[in-house]
């Protein structure tokens, strides 16, 4: 059963952001003088850091599973 709820809130979330992307009112657009390639590179090296981080504190905090 919990399984079941936990499957419900990310079919919801999942919904919830595919809507807002589809049906946003703000339309973004692509000017050069927006994007700058630092910004770029620094948004892609964060995520990375980000990517490597989340294994570490689920070990951290929750243990090896032992």
């Amino acid at each position: 059963m919990k399984f079941h709820n936990r499957q419900i809130f990310f079919l919801v979330l999942i919904a919830l952001v595919l809507s807002s992307l589809f049906f946003s009112q703000f339309s973004v657009t692509l000017n050069s003088h927006l994007l700058d390639k630092a910004d770029t590179a620094w948004m892609i090296v964060a995520s990375a850091l980000v990517l490597l981080m989340t294994p570490g504190l689920a070990f951290f905090l929750w243990g090896d599973g032992k």
